[in-house]
């Protein structure tokens, strides 16, 4: 009984691993735009802002150098 039930969730993990590739192959290019997308959206002013914190941090840096 145990060898049986072990196969069976064998049996299902590969069933359901099937089907996320399925998922994942059908959806991968809508989810690769979607992404893109929202990086276009999001990358403008978030990226101005990383830019200016590092160069307040090398500035501060910098001032605890000297």
């Amino acid at each position: 009984m145990k060898g049986k039930g072990v196969k069976a969730v064998r049996e299902g993990e590969k069933n359901n691993t099937m089907k996320s590739m399925r998922i994942s192959d059908k959806n991968a290019k809508q989810v690769e735009v979607e992404v893109l997308n929202q990086l276009a959206m999001v990358s403008h002013k978030p990226l101005e802002g990383s830019l200016g914190r590092d160069k307040r941090n090398d500035d501060t840096i910098k001032s605890q150098e000297v």
